[in-house]
């Protein structure tokens, strides 16, 4: 027999692991068929792009994982969550960025949009992999360099993402009746 906490535990590091597995292979594989296809023109690509874009794809799939884990310990119907994910994945993904738009455009700052847009990322699950390119952007000159994006917040932010939603969703599951 084994625990509630235990339960949850092990089910939630399944599903880590299968993230990272799945962003493992999306980077890597990517970067190696992309490498073969250039080799043949002597251009040989720099290792530290599918690392950068590894660790923030990873980032960003546990951190948003950690949040849709959490929901069944809150929601009962299976077809709630699932609709409520979709939405979160949604909002995430299209909405803050359209709500940083909008506040540019309402408050005259249409310049700013940019850095409104990498600002509202620290409050995004799925922010790791917006900066995860944005620096590998920088690294090789086309990106714009972006006064609001500090690598130490982005890391903090991507813990808190995965953190908070995991505690709160153990904490509640302990709590309710299976």
């Amino acid at each position: 027999p084994i625990t509630r906490r235990e339960l949850y535990i092990n089910r939630y590091l399944g599903g880590v692991l299968t993230a990272i597995i799945s962003s493992f292979l999306l980077t890597f594989l990517s970067y190696a068929t992309l490498s073969i296809l250039v080799s043949s023109s002597g251009i040989l690509l720099p290792i530290d792009i599918p690392l950068i874009l590894f660790v923030s794809t990873s980032g960003a799939l546990i951190g948003f994982f950690s949040l849709v884990y959490m929901l069944p310990s809150f929601i009962k119907s299976g077809g709630a969550m699932l609709g409520i994910s979709i939405f979160l994945f949604l909002f995430f993904q299209i909405g803050l960025s359209t709500i940083a738009g909008i506040i540019a455009f309402t408050t005259g700052h249409i310049n700013e949009v940019t850095q409104m847009i990498y600002g509202i990322y620290y409050f995004n699950p799925l922010g790791a992999e917006s900066y995860g390119t944005y620096y590998l952007g920088v690294q090789y000159g086309t990106t714009p360099t972006v006064s609001s994006v500090h690598l130490p917040l982005v890391i903090l932010s991507s813990i808190v993402w995965i953190a908070i939603p995991f505690i709160i969703g153990l904490i509640k599951f302990n709590k309710i009746n299976i």
